[in-house]
């Protein structure tokens, strides 16, 4: 009778060990999914931040080249000024004051530096 009730004893407890096995084997198969469905998410962020990295290289690039673009037509203008001013400066001091005055300000100088030209 004793060993009938310890059999009935290991063999709950055997069903017991046996169901916690099962739900340890269930929880890690959830958490291994997860684990591979954050490794998914984590990646597509990766890859997403450096495409967005490209993109953003690509316009700077492309600013960089205007900006470039824009100082060297500066620079050209400025050195055709340059060039131009002592051409310029001999014509305005040639005019007579009663020509310079009569305009306003740039107006009567580019019409001294027309009549000269």
């Amino acid at each position: 009778r004793r060993a009938g009730g310890q059999e009935e004893v290991l063999g709950v407890l055997g069903q017991g060990v046996q169901q916690m096995r099962s739900e340890q084997a269930r929880h890690a198969s959830e958490l291994n999914d997860n684990l591979r469905a954050e490794q998914r998410r984590w990646r597509q962020c990766i890859s997403d931040a450096q495409a967005q990295q490209g993109d953003q290289q690509r316009h700077i690039e492309a600013l960089e080249a205007r900006l470039d673009t824009a100082v060297e037509a500066l620079s050209l203008e400025y050195k055709n000024l340059c060039a131009a001013l002592p051409k310029i400066l001999p014509a305005v001091s040639n005019t007579p004051k009663s020509a310079v005055t009569q305009g306003s300000g740039a107006h009567a100088a580019h019409g001294a530096h027309a009549a000269h030209a």
